[in-house]
């Protein structure tokens, strides 16, 4: 429990379940991207917005879609006073800036600087969004000491594999 408020102070302990389930198998994810290209950028973000339903409820897988998309007015959960029109723009001018210049800051958002060996950098989104480095490694830690690890299809090349024609994608 310590690792998690640490991690995510402040937050509902419904959020535990749904944060530390994806998270851990993200950040080993990043962490062989960036040694595999670390030339080429590569942005890791986490949407940890507790809603204002059923006296909170944690960002579920998706949620931060009608925020990307800037129609959270289509979704009664997500219209949030105050922090939906903020997370819309942040979220919504991240996309596109990413898909125009292949760096998703833009005006109106905290700095997100890429994931590196060197600087684990995550964009929190949230009612104030931050960019944090390693925020939550001691939680993830724990978790790949006491749960099933996580296997992504992603493994940094050798120069002992064979090329054989095979491709790879992240």
């Amino acid at each position: 429990q310590a690792a998690f408020d640490k991690a995510y102070p402040g937050k509902c302990a419904e959020m535990e379940a749904v944060q530390v389930n994806n998270r851990s198998g993200i950040v080993d994810f990043m962490r062989c991207r960036a040694a595999s290209d670390p030339e080429t950028p590569g942005y890791s973000y986490n949407f940890a917005l507790v809603f204002d339903v059923d006296g909170g409820t944690p960002s579920w897988h998706c949620a931060d879609i009608p925020f990307i998309f800037h129609n959270t007015y289509r979704v009664a959960s997500a219209n949030i006073e105050g922090v939906s029109d903020k997370l819309e723009d942040e979220l919504a001018g991240a996309l596109v800036a990413f898909a125009y210049t292949g760096d998703p800051n833009h005006e109106g958002m905290p700095e997100w600087v890429p994931f590196t060996k060197d600087c684990e950098a995550t964009m929190v989104f949230d009612r104030t969004s931050e960019c944090k480095a390693g925020f939550d490694n001691e939680l993830n830690e724990l978790l790949t000491k006491y749960q099933e690890p996580r296997r992504f299809m992603m493994r940094i090349p050798t120069d002992d594999d064979e090329e054989e024609g095979r491709a790879w994608m992240y």
